[in-house]
């Protein structure tokens, strides 16, 4: 056996094998899924002090309710599994968890909640992202923001559509630091209006000599800041695993050149459409209509980029690059036994820069099925094997593709 195979099989063994531990009233182990949960004291309940503070408690416990209504107060769940991808390999991903309500929430307001995901493959990939979604004024007002990092060794295929369909690719490793600030406002249920503002940094690195000839003179790196609108409709009942529902929403970007560089003004925009609808006993139809427009000067760093885990499954994320994108996939999702369920997909998608013209020859189809194990009610482990044109790719990740 290699050494890259004896390491893949280390890295699966960890973190699929069940764990044990001794923790008093307290469940860790979930099926395949490593889960802790902290619950808060009861604080009609008194406790001894030690030097003032009450023994037993920690810092969460003062963050959170303590009437017996409101408990938990905060639940913090850790999930580690393996994954795999074309563009990274096989790698481990590791996501911890904490839905908490603070001393001003009631138990009618929708838990806040922040997430820590780190992520490393045998390729080199790396990254590490903090999520955290703030629910304030009973529900009224939302406060997300998102700060993240990776560096990932990939390739390019140069910046039109022609050079990426002849297949000559050039390797280099791009390096992102990003950070993300969003309010929200909820006029009526369903409805979120808000702005945004964010940050990135990007560069290319150890471009290939092929690689450097693809870009053609491109910037290898730049850095912005933008700011801009979100407005959103969402029927859905849940986010991780939707049976039922609507979401329709929209984000508008503007990036000044004053705040940039490298670069001049630039602006984006990018519309979703997601429908989900039940037919049969444990069956699900999902529609997925995904659109992004970038102004002509945008960078090759910053353009629209097709492919990946999610959307258009089969073609090498980035391989396919423009200013202008447009995907649609139909899923069907159908639950056979416990937590086993299968899905079937097609769709089509395209991407151009200001310069190409459309044509229906350059619209890429995506195809494929998949299996799916679910802990707890939701799509945790999710395997897909996609095809495209020219191209196939196997995917092994968490949660559903959208």
């Amino acid at each position: 056996m290699s050494l890259r195979g004896a390491l893949v099989a280390f890295v699966t063994i960890i973190a699929t094998s069940p764990l044990y531990a001794q923790v008093e009233d307290s469940k860790i182990l979930d099926g395949d899924t490593l889960v802790y949960r902290y619950v808060p004291m009861d604080r009609t309940t008194p406790t001894p002090k030690r030097g003032g503070v009450e023994s037993g408690r920690s810092v969460l416990d003062y963050l959170t309710f303590g009437d017996k209504e409101l408990n938990p107060g905060a639940s913090v769940t850790i999930m580690g599994a393996p994954s795999y991808s074309e563009e990274r390999g096989w790698g481990l991903a590791v996501a911890g968890d904490m839905r908490y309500r603070t001393r001003r929430m009631t138990t009618h307001d929708t838990p806040s909640s922040l997430r820590l995901r780190l992520a490393a493959s045998l390729t080199g990939y790396y990254a590490a992202e903090l999520v955290g979604c703030n629910m304030l004024g009973g529900d009224k007002h939302l406060i997300n923001y998102n700060i993240a990092t990776r560096s990932e060794p990939t390739y390019t295929w140069g910046t039109q559509y022609a050079s990426a369909s002849s297949g000559a690719r050039g390797r280099y490793v791009e390096k992102r630091h990003s950070a993300y600030l969003s309010y929200g406002y909820r006029p009526v249920s369903q409805v979120i209006v808000g702005a945004h503002a964010d940050f990135i940094y990007t560069s290319a690195v150890r471009l290939s000599d092929v690689a450097v000839q693809l870009i053609d003179g491109e910037v290898t790196s730049l850095m912005s800041v933008g700011v801009g609108v979100d407005a959103s409709y969402d029927t859905r009942q849940a986010v991780d695993y939707v049976m039922r529902g609507l979401y329709i929403a929209g984000s508008y970007t503007l990036r000044p050149r004053a705040l940039a560089a490298n670069i001049s003004t630039l602006h984006s925009l990018t519309l979703t459409f997601d429908y989900y609808q039940p037919l049969w006993r444990g069956a699900t139809v999902a529609l997925d209509i995904y659109g992004e427009y970038h102004s002509k000067a945008t960078p090759w760093l910053l353009r629209a980029q097709m492919g990946g885990d999610y959307r258009m499954r089969g073609y090498y994320e980035g391989r396919y690059t423009g200013n202008r994108l447009l995907s649609a996939q139909l899923e069907l999702r159908q639950h056979i036994w416990q937590g086993l369920g299968i899905a079937a997909w097609g769709g089509g998608g395209v991407a151009l820069t200001s310069e190409e013209s459309f044509a229906w020859r350059k619209v890429l189809p995506t195809y494929g099925v998949g299996i799916r194990w679910s802990l707890g009610g939701l799509s945790a482990i999710r395997v897909d094997v996609a095809f495209g044109r020219d191209s196939n790719a196997v995917i092994f990740g968490v949660s559903e593709a959208f």
